[in-house]
């Protein structure tokens, strides 16, 4: 099996345990949140940042309408900017989503999806979300703890693995 394999599988088998456990992994909260007349997302106790649960924001609307894989720009909710909150929409609802990241741009194929080409040279796998329902899902990055320190752009990319599709490039300035 090769290390992108098993990197994949154990990632799952992980996931899968603290599922059963009943510990959160991440956001899982559909568009409007659960505030009313708040027009934003709760975010509770995901992502990769310990203790950014209980964040709203104020995204307003339900996101893109085209019925194309989104992957929303990063919008800074913490101190310094360090934590940050990215959203998909349009995903395969209870469907898997990859979230993935890199200092590159530029094509890349992928043991994920086979039938496409990547626009992230050299990624690296940041999160698995599920998308909701609506085909929405969210978690936070904490951008200051990744990356070499001469990176000047943080490119991400959802895809989508029950539709092998893949989402629009977005980039952070570091």
């Amino acid at each position: 099996m090769s290390r992108v394999k098993l990197f994949v599988v154990s990632l799952f088998l992980f996931s899968f345990m603290l599922c059963m456990l009943g510990v959160p992994t991440q956001a899982q909260i559909g568009p409007g949140g659960d505030m009313p007349g708040a027009g934003g997302n709760t975010i509770g106790a995901g992502g990769n940042t310990p203790g950014a649960g209980g964040n709203t924001i104020g995204a307003g609307g339900d996101g893109p309408s085209d019925g194309l894989l989104t992957l929303t720009p990063l919008v800074p909710i913490g101190p310094r900017n360090s934590v940050n909150v990215y959203e998909v929409f349009n995903a395969t609802p209870g469907g898997e989503v990859f979230i993935i990241r890199g200092f590159e741009e530029g094509e890349r194929s992928n043991l994920i999806c086979l039938m496409i080409n990547l626009d992230i040279i050299d990624f690296e796998l940041e999160n698995i979300l599920v998308a909701d329902e609506l085909g929405y899902a969210s978690s936070t990055i904490n951008v200051r703890r990744i990356g070499p320190r001469n990176a000047e752009t943080l490119y991400m990319q959802a895809i989508d693995l029950e539709e092998c599709t893949k989402s629009n490039l977005t980039e952070y300035d570091l």
